[in-house]
């Protein structure tokens, strides 16, 4: 009989996670390469450990789990269910021991291509148009006339994405700008101009997009800056690349 013990069963579990976080990094390359090319390689090594975190989190540990719920966050946004904006994503229940949690992870998935199909656009042709907004948009556009107020804030999320802001109503769009407001501020983003750009980063991007691992390397220069170091016309240049980057091949998402 094989006697393995504690530190060779520890190093053989590290080995085995290891594999399977590089197999992830690699589905993502292969499956999401417009994604993958914009983020980097700290972003997509980010991106694969905040889906282990994320579910695991939530009692989904099989691997074809994890899988699915690494897919969901990239078409969906790396905090789906958390996201205001995505309420039936909220509905997905933790995963009870003996329970088909698979199952209920493919029920979301089915819903979260419906939803895409309606909002994104069958290949995501309205997602990238609203990328596509934003990156012709101008400071005094997308910053300067929102950060007057909520109202015209609420207005430029709608000129960006109407599909977006039209299934999430207002109420829902609150939650979602509040807790961005509260996110930046704890964050030490005090500056009203630049809490507005990462609401529409998150907008575009997907809930807690602008404070994820596997954005914000892209959005500090690989961490040389904080958020809130970084001076408004920088941030906006970056956002502006990462979303261009992001279009450089048409996939479906958010």
């Amino acid at each position: 009989m094989l006697n393995i013990g504690q530190k060779q069963h520890d190093a053989l579990m590290e080995a085995m996670r290891s594999t399977f976080k590089q197999r992830l990094v690699v589905r993502v390359q292969k499956q999401f390469p417009a994604y993958a090319a914009a983020v980097g390689e700290r972003g997509v090594a980010g991106l694969v450990d905040l889906a282990l975190q994320r579910s695991q989190r939530r009692g989904y540990r099989a691997e074809r789990e994890s899988v699915l719920w690494l897919d969901l966050m990239v078409r969906l946004g790396v905090a789906f269910d958390d996201d205001p904006l995505l309420p039936w994503g909220g509905k997905l229940a933790d995963a009870a021991p003996g329970g088909d949690s698979l199952a209920q992870l493919n029920e979301i998935n089915d819903t979260a291509a419906g939803y895409l199909d309606k909002v994104a656009g069958a290949a995501g042709e309205r997602w990238a148009a609203a990328i596509g907004r934003f990156i012709q948009g101008s400071p005094q556009e997308l910053v300067v006339q929102p950060a007057q107020s909520s109202e015209l804030l609420v207005n430029t999320l709608a000129s960006l994405y109407p599909e977006k802001h039209q299934a999430a109503g207002y109420p829902a769009l609150q939650a979602f700008m509040q807790g961005t407001i509260a996110r930046s501020l704890k964050a030490g983003v005090n500056a009203k101009d630049k809490i507005v750009l990462l609401i529409l980063c998150d907008f575009l991007l997907g809930w807690e997009a602008s404070a994820s691992p596997v954005f914000l390397p892209v959005l500090t220069n690989a961490g040389a800056t904080t958020l809130a170091d970084t001076a408004l016309p920088e941030l906006l240049q970056r956002m502006k690349a990462l979303m261009q980057g992001l279009l450089a091949t048409p996939q479906k998402g958010r």
